[in-house]
Formats: C-alpha cells, sequence, structure tokens
C-alpha cells in the first residue's frame, strides 16, 4: 500500500508538472486546429469563446480532475485500510464517495431551473404579500403543499441560494442514504454500489423523459426518498412501514409517489404465499391514508381554475412539456430498441445477481411501470391526453436503468467467476453493451466537464464579477419601483421573480397546472408579438428571443390596459418607442409604460 501511495503521488505530480509546462501551450495548439486530429475535436465554438476561456476551463478541469482524484484516492483507501473495516463506516465512506460525484455536477452556487420555480410557494406561505399581485401564482396556489409547508420556515431565516444549497445537501444525503439501504438489502458490496451509482448517474439517471432523481431540490426528491424506503421494506416484507413511505412519496409529489404505489402494489405479491387479502387491503389504506395530503393537493391545484378541457391538456402535453408527457417526442426508435435491450439484461442480471424472491419483487415492480409506460404510449395513439397529462412515463426508465447499474458490476465479477460458458458468454455482451454506454454517454468527457464547471462558478461566485447583468438589474428593480408593480419581462428569463421579486406578465416556466393554462398560453403569444407559435417545448424559447424584444407600441399598449404591466423589460435597445427608458446595462433596457401614449 505504500509503494501505491507513494507511485500514485509522484504520477500526479508528474501530470501536474506537466500540465503546468505545456498545458497552455497544447491547448493553444487544439483551439488553433493544429494539434493530433482527435484532440482538436475536443475544442468547438471558437467564433464564439475566446482562447483565455478554454485556458480557464482547462485549469478549472486540471484542479477538479486532481481534487476528485485525491479525495477518491483518499476514500478508497480508508474502505481497504483496518480501520475502516467496520461494516456501517464502510458504506458511509462510499456514501460520500458517491456523494463527491453528485457534487461534483451539480453543488453549484447557482439556481437550477426548477427551483427558481418551486422555492416560491414556500415563502409564499410565510409571506403572503410577495407577489401577491402575479396572475401566475394567483393561478397555482398550493404547489406540493406538503413539501412547501415543511420548507417555508426556512425561508425566513435563509437567503434563497442558502435555501437551495442546504436542500440539495439535506436532498442528496437523503436519497444516497435510501439507496445505501436499498443496496445493503439486496446484499451488495460497498465498490460495485459505487461504481453501479457512477454508472447510472453518468448515464444520465433516467433512459426516456428527462427524469431525474438528482439534480436541484424539489418536492420530487423526497418523494423518491420515501419510494426508495418503501421498496426496501416490501423487499424485507415489512408491510406496514413499506406502506407508510408509500402513502409518504405520495404527499410530497403525487404523480412520483403515485405510480410508485402502483408499482409496490404489484411487488407484494412477490412475497408468495406470505401474502393474503388482509395485507394488501392494510397496504392500500395505509398508502392511501398517508397519501391523502398529496391527492387533496394536487385535486384542488387541477380543478382551481375550473375543469380540464382537451385543448388544455393538449397545451401542457404537446406544446410545454412534449419532452416529458409526448413519447412521440422523446421516443425514437432508437432510444426504444435501447431501452428493450436494457430490459433484457436487466431481467437477466436480477434474476442471477439477486435471491429468487428479491428478484421476483423488483421484477414485479418494474414490469408494474413498464406497464404504465407501455399504457402511456398507447394513450398517445389514442389521442387519450388526460392520461398523458399524468406523467406516466417517470419511472419505468430511471428504475430501469438504476436496477441494471446496481446489479451490473456484482453480475459481471459472479459471471466471470463461474465456470458456466452460457454465463461467461452473457457477461462478455453485458461488458460491451457497459462499453458502449460509456462511450456513447461520454461518461469520462462528463465527469470532468462537470467538475470543471462547477470549479469556474464557484470561482465566479467568490470573485469580484459574482454579480452579471441580470443581477444588476434585479437589484435596481428592488430598489427603485414599488412591490405591487407588474412587468412585462422575457418569458425565458426564469429567475424574475426570485431575483427582481417583482410579478410579471408571464413566464414560459411557469405554466399553472390547471385550465388556466389556456391564458398561460394567450399571454404568452402576446409576448410573441402577438405571432403564432411554429415550434413546441424549448424550442419555443427561440421564437420568444426573436420576437419578444420587438414588440410594438400597440402590443404594449395593451399590456398595460390588460394585465396591468407598468414596465417593459428587453433586452434590446428600442429608440423607435416613445418611452422613458428607466434603466439599461450591456445587456438589459428597462421602459416605463405607465406614460406610453
Amino acid at each position: 500500500m505504500k509503494k501505491t501511495t507513494l507511485f500514485l503521488v509522484i504520477f500526479a505530480a508528474v501530470i501536474f508538472v506537466g500540465y503546468r509546462l505545456y498545458g497552455p501551450a497544447l491547448i493553444q495548439a487544439v483551439y488553433e486546429g493544429k494539434s493530433i486530429w482527435f484532440l482538436n475535436s475536443m475544442i468547438e465554438g471558437q467564433k464564439t469563446w475566446p482562447l483565455t476561456a478554454y485556458r480557464e476551463t482547462g485549469d478549472a478541469m486540471m484542479f477538479s480532475f486532481a481534487g476528485t482524484a485525491l479525495i477518491g484516492f483518499f476514500l478508497v483507501k480508508f474502505l481497504r485500510s483496518r480501520q475502516g473495516r467496520d461494516e456501517r463506516w464502510c458504506w458511509r465512506i462510499a456514501g460520500a464517495l458517491v456523494f463527491l460525484i453528485v457534487s461534483a455536477a451539480y453543488f453549484r452556487p447557482s439556481f437550477g431551473e426548477n427551483e427558481l420555480v418551486y422555492l416560491i410557494n414556500p415563502k409564499r406561505l410565510m409571506n403572503p404579500a410577495f407577489l401577491a399581485n402575479d396572475w401566475t401564482w394567483q393561478k397555482e396556489p398550493l404547489g406540493h403543499f406538503i413539501f412547501d409547508l415543511v420548507t417555508s420556515p426556512l425561508t425566513l431565516v435563509l437567503s434563497d441560494l442558502k435555501l437551495a444549497l442546504i436542500g440539495r445537501l439535506l436532498a442528496w444525503t437523503l436519497l444516497i442514504g435510501s439507496l445505501i439501504r436499498l443496496a445493503r438489502t439486496l446484499q451488495l458490496k460497498r465498490w460495485g454500489f459505487a461504481l453501479g451509482f457512477a454508472f447510472w448517474f453518468y448515464a444520465g439517471q433516467s433512459l426516456a423523459a428527462e427524469e431525474w432523481i438528482f439534480g436541484g431540490v424539489e418536492a420530487k426528491c423526497f418523494s423518491y426518498v420515501f419510494l426508495l424506503g418503501a421498496l426496501k421494506n416490501v423487499l424485507e416484507e415489512n408491510l406496514k412501514r413499506a406502506a407508510v413511505f408509500s402513502g409518504l412519496a405520495i404527499s410530497f409529489h403525487a404523480l412520483v409517489g403515485g405510480w410508485g404505489a402502483l408499482g409496490l402494489f404489484a411487488s407484494l405479491f412477490g412475497w408468495g404465499r406470505s401474502l393474503n387479502l388482509r395485507k394488501v387491503l392494510i397496504f392500500c389504506g395505509v398508502t392511501v391514508l398517508c397519501g391523502l395530503p398529496g391527492v387533496v393537493s394536487a385535486g384542488f391545484n387541477l380543478f382551481h381554475g375550473g375543469a380540464m378541457s382537451e385543448e388544455s391538456y393538449a397545451i401542457d402535453v404537446f406544446f410545454r412539456g412534449p419532452h416529458h408527457m409526448d413519447p412521440y417526442s422523446f421516443l425514437s426508435s432508437a432510444r426504444l430498441l435501447e431501452m428493450s435491450a436494457y430490459g433484457l439484461l436487466t431481467v437477466l442480471i436480477l434474476w442471477q445477481v439477486f435471491k429468487r424472491r428479491q428478484a421476483l419483487i423488483l421484477l414485479l415492480f418494474l414490469a408494474a411501470e413498464t406497464g404504465i409506460f407501455a399504457a402511456g404510449v398507447l394513450a398517445r395513439q389514442f389521442h387519450l391526453l388526460s392520461f398523458l397529462y399524468l406523467y406516466p412515463f417517470r419511472l419505468a426508465p430511471l428504475f430501469l436503468l438504476l436496477f441494471f447499474s446496481l446489479g451490473l458490476v456484482r453480475f459481471l465479477d459472479m459471471s466471470f467467476r463461474s465456470q458456466r460458458l452460457p454465463l461467461k458468454m452473457a457477461a462478455v455482451v453485458v461488458s460491451l453493451f457497459a462499453l458502449f454506454q460509456v462511450w456513447n454517454h461520454r461518461m469520462p468527457k462528463v465527469l470532468l466537464n462537470s467538475a470543471a464547471d462547477t470549479v469556474m462558478a464557484w470561482k465566479r461566485y467568490f470573485s469580484e464579477a459574482r454579480q452579471d447583468d441580470f443581477s444588476r438589474l434585479a437589484e435596481w428593480i428592488r430598489g427603485h419601483t414599488p412591490p405591487d408593480r407588474v412587468f412585462a419581462a422575457p418569458p425565458w428569463e426564469y429567475r424574475f421573480w426570485l431575483f427582481a421579486q417583482r410579478a410579471q406578465v408571464v413566464n414560459f416556466k411557469g405554466i399553472p397546472t390547471n385550465a388556466g393554462n389556456q391564458e398561460w398560453l394567450s399571454r404568452l403569444a402576446d409576448l410573441n408579438n402577438g405571432l403564432p407559435f411554429q415550434g413546441k417545448g424549448s424550442s419555443v424559447l427561440e421564437e420568444l428571443k426573436k420576437n419578444y424584444p420587438e414588440l410594438d407600441l400597440s402590443r404594449l399598449q395593451k399590456m398595460r390596459a390588460e394585465y396591468g404591466a407598468s414596465y417593459y423589460l428587453t433586452v434590446k435597445e428600442r429608440r423607435d418607442l416613445p418611452l422613458p427608458l428607466l434603466y439599461s446595462n450591456p445587456s438589459y433596457y428597462l421602459y416605463d409604460l405607465g406614460s406610453s401614449p
């Protein structure tokens, strides 16, 4: 061990010194296209970014790689040392390694896209005057009520960014703890769990529909904590605790918990003869009772603006969220083939690696979620939009990839040690498939890029230039405009609510989860200068970025008259408008609509 440590220290020192001596010259050669062909492909966008930006990124990559490797090495060393042979401590160190993986990607001093929306209702619970006259938040009164209620007291003592950062740390700790408890129940080894988690994480966490567990902090993170806990208790045949956790998952997020509860119900039949009608009724009853707050909250939001029409469902499914709800948008033939391959290999892995009853429980859970996914595809075929609106594609792609990843290392270890030729051949196939996925998802590059981005983000945060143009604008708005004013603001700028703390006409991110989404679309069309949208999903933002800065005077007058907008915030100087310019910086211009003729 001492020789290995000395070798690694010398190797790291050589890499560091070599980078300091030759790294800048190599980056310049790659930037100019004068290096080896496969290195030249690593830098793109020379027309957009100067050479200095890539040199700073290279420094950040080297720092993050060295830091991650050093911490990971000492964690692994501790796992192998005598003082680390206590089972509980070993798993804690493995959890710390997994936590490092997540933090290197997402622990940055900035808000996640969803956090900019999901942290508003907790603030409104403690301060009803906050955004009280904002149309969007009048249409979305409860959100995820249990999450909002638990989080709201913290808004009184923590800034928005601190709340987001602390919330992430708490959510990740609980999620990793739940995954570790599940792994220990399945009798996985520590190093196999850590490697499997890394594969799952860098493969994107889900195979379709852009679902995730680790990222920012929001209600669904805690719903997954309880869902994983419920699955662990089903594996241990602890009925009451599984039912309570299942219900709590619904309370924190009705859709994640609800679809998860159906999978858990199916998995109960893996108990065989020990399952009876009484246990089934207890599970269903306790789940419904504990999940009632989430169901009531979701139902109140759904019908707050009146009954949903077919048009309302279509706005959400096809226009706003096709990446989540429309399989024709995200489920290509290649993706379907990939999911099928994962499905076959996951069945093989689960059946070979785990005890028969555990494997059956996991397969029944996965079969139920896959059935829900297939029902969603059929619903799209028959245009049953009310079913698609319930996000039936969330869990199956995520848990399929997770189960494959958790059992991957143990399956390969067991199969290559086996004397059975078919099992060895299967291990070769699985190995080749896994290596293809590593290459396809460019996992080493994603690791380096994400870690480098995190280092750069913290460097900017602690530098004198931590405020960008929007932050300076928002500070001016808070200090120089009345709190009850409404702004026509760029609908793609999700930071406006939290940063400026003012109401706005509408925002692309903040779509009501009820029939109010029809008015949301109407307001959004007005911000698009009255032009009909040609695209769907995120492509709509490009249309808004093109047309919103060109709003004509009649459209602005309409916003003043119909929506009560007092200001027009744009990203382009508008000397053609007879409006007073109140504030400007290199990126933003704020005009007074109150003086418009």
